[in-house]
């Protein structure tokens, strides 16, 4: 893994998941992420859409200042106006690119952030290098791992005023009725290699110290109540009841009596539980490395011992005898229990070591299983 948090999943959960900030000093390996490598990631956005922007206190720049429309061999195309970026970031603005993904170098990070949590992530990248905050004091509908790569910033957390926010909720638009409080919880300068986790509703204001700095801001996304019974919702039609007509409540309350307790056996059914946190985690995507030349070669059936794979499954458990992933569901039957548990334990090997610590495989079986494992995305070929 590439970020040490220095505390185990489960101590984590207990003691800080959704209840209190948590600063991780050193907790970034090396991870040898260089401005070329920076540069490019955010030369592959895409500057037209609503993901990507150049934000000050005051509000964000429109897209035209910065973004060009221009033809070519027929198409309308846009394209970042570099020297345009360049001005607004000389003048103290945050370039934020949301929503990033397929980008490997991130997306380790990101990884290791979804496998430590259990839950799916989202990559955002801030990049400044002047003395103005990003936005003013606000807090953010999920929880976010602030992972910084380049440089320093000053964070200035508060406490939560409206508990527990979700996605459809937005600080700018509450913070009348439930006002960031007035003393700070914590304020402090996040170090280059350090990591920071804030939950959902923490205030924060996060500011530029007139030096480089780049971080990245990963947020985790599990399933909430309200999916769950979004997810039951959906099967009501199968009851004569949620398809009954309606006219006026003393005609239907026996009705609506009725359908409440079909809904309430519904959700308290485990099996409808379980069968929905197995739903919600094959919608959530793991990446990887794209590898055309090992898994889209006919001619190649099973890894070269050398290979090395990173294990990929968001959450393990759910099943003792298989995996859930965004590919379908994975059994591991009998003598392929060791080879679970394996993956699950070690996370980070090589084919020759898995097949070293399952020495009663015949010989090339565990090799060929693998690469049917790395096609579906199971295990990631590093």
């Amino acid at each position: 893994m590439t970020i040490d948090f220095k505390i185990s999943p489960e101590s984590f959960k207990k003691e800080y998941q959704e209840s209190l900030p948590l600063i991780i000093k050193g907790g970034l390996r090396n991870t040898n992420i260089s401005w070329n490598d920076i540069n490019d990631i955010i030369s592959r956005c895409d500057p037209q859409s609503e993901n990507f922007r150049v934000s000050f206190p005051s509000g964000n720049i429109a897209k035209e200042k910065y973004v060009d429309t221009f033809f070519h061999v027929g198409d309308v195309r846009r394209r970042l106006n570099k020297s345009a970026l360049y001005g607004y970031l000389r003048d103290g603005g945050t370039l934020v690119a949301n929503h990033i993904y397929d980008e490997p170098v991130f997306n380790d990070l990101a990884k290791d952030i979804a496998q430590f949590t259990a839950r799916q992530t989202v990559t955002s990248a801030y990049i400044a290098f002047g003395k103005t905050d990003s936005y003013r004091a606000h807090w953010d509908s999920r929880d976010v791992f602030a992972v910084q790569l380049k440089g320093r910033k000053r964070w200035v957390v508060h406490r939560p005023s409206y508990p527990a926010p979700l996605y459809m909720h937005q600080s700018k638009y509450l913070e009348q009725e439930f006002p960031c409080p007035d003393e700070p919880y914590l304020d402090f300068i996040l170090e280059e290699g350090d990591v920071f986790y804030i939950p959902r509703g923490w205030w924060h204001n996060v500011t530029p110290l007139d030096e480089p700095t780049v971080h990245l801001a990963i947020g985790t996304f599990p399933a909430f109540a309200v999916d769950y019974v979004r997810w039951i919702f959906k099967q009501l039609p199968d009851s004569i009841l949620a398809r009954t007509a309606l006219e006026n409540h003393e005609q239907d309350r026996d009705i609506i009596k009725a359908l409440s307790n079909h809904i309430s056996e519904l959700m308290n059914d485990r099996s409808r539980y379980e069968a929905f946190i197995e739903s919600h985690t094959r919608d959530q995507v793991l990446e990887t490395r794209l590898n055309l030349q090992t898994l889209g070669d006919a001619h190649v059936t099973k890894l070269t011992p050398n290979t090395k794979l990173r294990f990929n499954a968001l959450r393990t458990d759910l099943a003792d005898d298989y995996l859930v992933t965004s590919s379908g569901k994975f059994t591991f039957k009998d003598d392929l229990a060791e080879l679970k548990n394996l993956l699950i334990e070690r996370q980070v090997l090589t084919v020759a070591e898995v097949e070293a610590s399952l020495p009663g495989q015949p010989a090339g079986h565990i090799a060929e299983l693998l690469h049917q494992l790395a096609t579906h995305g199971v295990v990631e070929i590093l």
